[in-house]
């Protein structure tokens, strides 16, 4: 720290100084922007995965709907059972 204040009290330190301070906050600002992208898309795949399992759900309830709702077959038609002895 005293080598930072040391050159600090020259005019060149002092604009080096300000200089490697922008540099550091546009490295921020750009991490920041990755780093809303990267929430932004977590976001969409959250949505999309939601999304596919309500789509599974509503296809399972459609099939047991279907399978329980539907009618039994006729078994008229066919041949009379005949007693043989």
């Amino acid at each position: 720290m005293s080598t930072l204040r040391a050159m600090s009290e020259t005019a060149d330190g002092q604009m080096k100084a300000l200089q490697v301070g922008h540099e550091i906050a546009s490295q921020q600002v750009a991490q920041m922007q990755k780093m809303r992208g990267l929430v932004s898309q977590q976001m969409t795949m959250m949505g999309t995965w939601l999304q596919t399992e309500q789509t599974d759900k509503d296809l399972a309830q459609a099939r047991r709907e279907k399978f329980f709702g539907a009618t039994a077959p006729s078994t008229s038609g066919g041949e009379r059972m005949k007693i043989e002895w």
